[in-house]
């Protein structure tokens, strides 16, 4: 099965209406494959690209510092590359860390702090709750335009700072999507962070709430249990839930220690606090303190967005990022197999409107594949939901999930693929099938495949709400 995925590498895109098949040189090349591979370049990606690079990118042209590191490897992915001239890139890492100072709820003193940030020329990152506002000492519309207009970001923090322990998965719907339409429409920008408003510290989250969250957010904010320190390396995968450091007047020193630190390594200190010279918040001077050391440090402040990259390491694992096809996955086909995103009701409680459909008449098979970074030894959950839409009944290991080790080289690594239980034709209601995958010694990448293959007399298959990270990052699939 792993045939059909290797040409995995190719700058080229699929079309899902017409393919060419890969040379018999190239195939022999890659191993013994039994099946030939067809695929096509499609049309350029129409993604809008951002204004700073992501993590992914990060990880890929610049080094990976970890949280104990003090130096910084620098390493390109070709030879060619490599002997190169050194050629400088705007954001790419430096020794230097960075810290991301956020406010939660909408008080009025985010303004206050909107405006030391300014005169610093430093970015903070603010967490509304739109429920909140408009009342005695709390922002309005016009404070948040502000703050869009000024850099920084404006992000979700419920819609009325529900327990989402304590509340029903329709409620917590209402909660994680009325905030973000909200924002989205008074600041004129995408909202893509959500911090809790209990976090776990406070009772106020667990793994369903998590699930919840996945896919309608890019990154997740927590609160560090007993008010840890909380440093992360800063150019690594984002975490799936990112802890904070609170603020509270009472650790101050703790505070410039974090500071310090980030002047001393690539490690990025995340903060938060709700008010000013008030009980549990810093008082003006203490912030303004914090904010001149970093100043005089070097030590930049930047948005949550620009501290974290997306928690996701799966791209468009929703199916919801393209058009007719499901790019960046590749596609691979033979015969009249058919690949097709429909809109329909994704599993209860999850976010979205599409899904992948894998289409494979008899003797066929109809499967994507995508590459994704990983780490020797560390052991990975794969998961997803599916259910299937016709067909008769097929034998078990005509559709499932795999994941398969490459080495260095892309080449696959024998022994090393897992796959999910078969999913069946008379799976017809939304399941989830999940997979551990532990990276061999010498795996740099696996390879995630859905797969649809002879089914007997032919079937559809649904897919959707990939899911693949760390085990330890939980299993939100």
């Amino acid at each position: 099965m792993l045939s059909k995925f290797i040409k995995l590498r190719s700058v080229g895109r699929i079309s899902v209406k017409e393919s060419t098949s890969i040379p018999e040189q190239g195939m022999k090349q890659l191993g013994d494959l039994t099946k030939k591979t067809e695929s096509a370049p499609g049309p350029p990606s129409s993604k809008v690209p951002t204004s700073s690079m992501d993590r992914r990118t990060m990880l890929r042209v610049g080094s990976f510092a970890a949280a104990g590191a003090g130096v910084t490897s620098m390493y390109s992915l070709s030879p060619a590359q490599a002997a190169g001239p050194v050629i400088p890139v705007t954001g790419l890492p430096t020794a230097k860390g960075a810290i991301m100072l956020s406010m939660d709820d909408g008080y009025l003193a985010m303004d206050v702090v909107r405006q030391l940030l300014d005169a610093r020329g430093q970015k903070g990152t603010f967490f509304i709750t739109p429920g909140l506002l408009n009342g005695p000492s709390k922002i309005d519309e016009s404070h948040i335009r502000l703050m869009v207009t000024n850099g920084h970001e404006v992000a979700a923090h419920s819609q009325t700072h529900a327990n989402f322990v304590t509340i029903s998965q329709a409620q917590r719907v209402v909660e994680l999507e009325q905030p973000k339409t909200y924002l989205e429409k008074v600041g004129g920008r995408q909202v893509t962070s959500f911090a809790y408003p209990f976090g776990t510290a406070s009772g106020g989250r667990n793994a369903m709430t998590d699930l919840d969250i996945y896919l309608r957010y890019d990154r997740v904010f927590d609160t560090a249990q007993y008010n840890q320190t909380a440093l992360y390396p800063r150019y690594a995968q984002a975490p799936t839930l990112i802890r904070r450091t609170c603020v509270d007047g009472t650790n101050h020193q703790q505070c410039l220690s974090m500071i310090r630190e980030a002047a001393a390594r690539p490690v990025v200190g995340a903060f938060y606090f709700h008010n000013l010279d008030t009980t549990i918040n810093p008082s003006t001077a203490q912030l303004t303190e914090m904010l001149d050391l970093a100043a005089s440090l070097g030590v930049g402040l930047i948005t949550a967005g620009d501290a974290f990259g997306s928690h996701r390491m799966v791209a468009n694992a929703g199916f919801e990022d393209s058009g007719s096809d499901a790019l960046p996955w590749r596609w691979f086909k033979s015969g009249s197999a058919q690949l097709e995103i429909v809109t329909e009701a994704p599993p209860e409680g999850f976010p979205g409107s599409r899904s992948l459909h894998l289409v494979a008449p008899r003797s066929t098979y109809s499967q994507v594949a995508q590459a994704v970074e990983v780490s020797p030894g560390t052991t990975y959950t794969y998961s997803f939901r599916a259910r299937a839409v016709s067909g008769p009944p097929w034998q078990p290991n005509c559709a499932y999930g795999s994941v398969t080790g490459l080495d260095y080289g892309q080449a696959p690594i024998g022994g090393s693929q897992v796959r999910t239980a078969s999913i069946m034709a008379d799976s017809t209601s939304w399941t989830k099938y999940s997979v551990d995958f532990t990276a061999p010694a010498s795996c740099t990448t696996a390879l995630l495949g859905l797969v649809l293959d002879s089914p007997w007399n032919g079937g559809r298959i649904s897919f959707d709400h990939v899911w693949f990270a760390p085990k330890a990052m939980s299993d939100l699939g």
